[in-house]
């Protein structure tokens, strides 16, 4: 089984973008699971990753998310295992999602040390797995240091198969590979690439926040893709709401549930808001 491990030390690193890219640049039978899920969603009725569920809806996978994750909930997972039983419900679902699959990625918690009480942290699945664990990388230029170091004065390479690190999310990519590269291959580990900041990948989608806050859409479903760059959240009338310097940038998620728009039978704005105040 051709197992590769994606891991980070801290949250939020980008470890998700970066498997999906690497998906589309393999090109290849890809199967996917994140034993213990970190980023719940709820539908009907069913819990699931939203990673587990971002992956099989791009990539129209067998799998329902449900069945990526062994669970969600440290204290649950402590009562219904223990090392040697979630070890091997970890091995069978890897058994399981890697039939006719050229590669099976295996997506950790959010940070190195997530899952260890419950034996599922990124280190304790490689060594299940026995896969390569690749490391994404983010941060400043500082913590970026402190974590490579981390992962080569902390990680035993003896017991645990190191693929790489990815540097992820670099604003000046030149200037890093030029001030700081050098200094990091001397570690020994190998640095697999240094990806650029791309502002886009910051911002979610109208359906990822209606579903983290188990909203009912009542209307206009079909902008649910739209991205959100800016919340404005205000209990006020809607004359001092248009107002506001953020009401009017682009790209936001309005709590009042209106945009400023002006019908044909309103004269004014204000008229407009009194009118039709959930347009």
């Amino acid at each position: 089984m051709n197992t590769l491990i994606v891991a980070s030390l801290r949250s939020s690193t980008g470890k998700t973008n970066f498997i999906v890219g690497l998906t589309e640049a393999l090109q290849k039978k890809v199967g996917y699971m994140k034993p213990f899920g970190d980023r719940l969603l709820y539908s009907k009725k069913r819990l699931w990753d939203y990673d587990a569920a971002l992956m099989t809806g791009l990539y129209a996978m067998k799998e329902h998310p449900d069945d990526m994750s062994l669970g969600f909930d440290h204290s649950k997972l402590r009562f219904m295992y223990n090392e040697e039983s979630i070890k091997a419900k970890v091995l069978e679902l890897a058994e399981t999602i890697s039939v006719g699959r050229d590669l099976l990625i295996v997506e950790a918690g959010k940070s190195i040390s997530y899952g260890t009480s419950v034996h599922l942290d990124a280190l304790s699945l490689a060594r299940y797995l026995n896969g390569k664990v690749l490391f994404v990388i983010s941060g400043d230029d500082d913590t970026i240091l402190d974590d490579i170091m981390f992962v080569k004065r902390s990680v035993d390479m003896k017991e645990i198969q190191v693929a790489g690190i990815i540097v992820n999310k670099v604003h000046n990519v030149d200037d890093f590979k030029e001030t700081y590269l050098p200094e990091i291959r001397q570690t020994g580990l190998n640095v697999l690439g240094v990806l650029p900041h791309q502002s886009e990948l910051t911002y979610f989608s109208l359906r990822y926040l209606s579903d983290k806050l188990f909203a009912k859409v009542l209307t206009a479903e079909a902008n649910l893709g739209r991205r959100v760059k800016n919340i404005f959240i205000g209990a006020m009338s809607g004359n001092v709401a248009v107002q506001k310097p953020l009401f009017k940038k682009r790209g936001q998620a309005d709590h009042n549930g209106w945009r400023p728009q002006r019908h044909d039978s309103c004269r004014t704005q204000s008229q407009c808001h009194r009118h039709y105040p959930y347009q």
